[in-house]
């Protein structure tokens, strides 16, 4: 969605990277995805089950693994980070 988005905004300068923040570089984890032609809240995606989100009743799709990295390694210079970490503090 955020490549999309960067896309249809014509916003070159902007690097979209498929990546999943960790503790550990080097992992991989496997992110099971919501079904998007079902009307949802997409935007409190959880990557574990629902336990306070309203998204409990979501439908699960495809799955897709991701690499992991800790920011530590993150070999380009960052001028911005946004994270969406809500209830994944643990």
């Amino acid at each position: 969605m955020l490549c999309g988005t960067l896309a249809l905004n014509n916003i070159p300068s902007v690097t979209a990277h498929h990546k999943a923040v960790s503790d550990r570089a080097g992992e991989t984890i496997t992110i099971t995805l919501p079904d998007y032609n079902l009307p949802n809240n997409f935007g409190s995606f959880e990557l574990i089950p629902p336990r306070l989100s309203d998204n409990q009743s979501m439908t699960p799709s495809v799955s897709e693994i991701v690499d992991t990295i800790i920011l530590d390694e993150f070999d380009e210079a960052v001028n911005f980070i946004k994270m969406d970490i809500g209830g994944m503090e643990d």
